[in-house]
């Protein structure tokens, strides 16, 4: 019976007040209540909470494993960072501040994505692209997570970041530069190893040459278990032999059908 009552007082807050407890909104899992934030999520209450409250919902989201408020209340996070007052100063905090296992939720057999994370992914990834300066610190959150999810989930938030970064505005050199320094690691490889090719394959010329000069940078080892046939076949002869010229195939966990593709190119004189 209290909803309506809410509802009706926070609408009129919100619209003269610059002082919104969003926390006091997303508390309460109600549809009238979440329709409340989608509605202001453009206006004053996406502007309106600190950083020190942000962080708050961040910790709330930590310990939502039931998925309960969560939607909304990453809805509103998506705003709050796009919202124009937003500083570099703030990210920093909200960066240091963001639950490594937040996306995540402990199962029986492994790590499994909560629902509704790769929604929130998609959002932070859509702020990073609106906000380049917030890329770096955003992909950070994103990939602090430092435990093994199960490769399914793993793989579905590789595949995420990768296809959303490449919409819009094509990435720049250091921007590639900075995603693959955050996904080139455990637990993601096997994900990076599952997306490399749409990932090349969302890039400019420019930034196909970038990624495979950061490809071949890497230890022999590490770029055997990124490196996919799909994603060698995407590559011009040039580009595939910068790869293959840091001894792919001398790679302990390299695939032997990655293998068998360098060696059959290599007879062919496609390399």
């Amino acid at each position: 019976d209290v909803i309506p009552e809410l509802v009706s007082h926070c609408s009129s807050v919100a619209k003269s007040a610059s002082d919104i407890k969003l926390l006091l909104v997303l508390k309460v899992a109600h549809p009238a209540v979440m329709k409340l934030v989608k509605d202001l999520r453009n206006g004053p209450l996406a502007g309106a909470i600190t950083v020190e409250q942000a962080t708050q919902i961040l910790r709330d989201m930590k310990y939502d494993n039931a998925c309960v408020c969560f939607s909304a209340q990453a809805m509103a996070l998506g705003q709050w960072l796009l919202h124009s007052d937003r500083t570099i100063e703030e990210l920093a905090i909200f960066s240091d501040s963001f639950p490594a296992y937040i996306l995540w939720k402990a199962t029986s057999s492994s790590y499994e994505l909560k629902n509704d994370a790769l929604h929130f992914v998609s959002s932070l990834v859509h702020v990073a692209k609106q906000r380049p300066p917030f890329l770096t610190l955003l992909l950070k959150c994103i990939f602090k997570f430092d435990y093994s999810g199960s490769d399914i989930a793993v793989k579905s938030l590789v595949g995420t970041v990768f296809k959303d970064v490449t919409k819009g505005t094509p990435l720049k050199a250091e921007e590639i530069k900075v995603l693959m320094c955050h996904a080139v690691r455990n637990p993601y490889i096997v994900g990076v190893h599952a997306h490399l090719a749409s990932l090349s394959d969302g890039c400019t010329q420019e930034g196909k040459e970038t990624l495979t000069v950061w490809l071949g940078s890497c230890d022999a080892d590490t770029l055997s278990r990124v490196v996919s046939i799909e994603f060698l076949q995407s590559l011009g002869a040039t580009n595939r032999a910068t790869i293959v010229a840091q001894a792919l195939t001398r790679g302990r966990n390299c695939d032997p059908k990655v293998v068998a593709f360098i060696k059959e190119a290599v007879a062919n004189g496609d390399i």
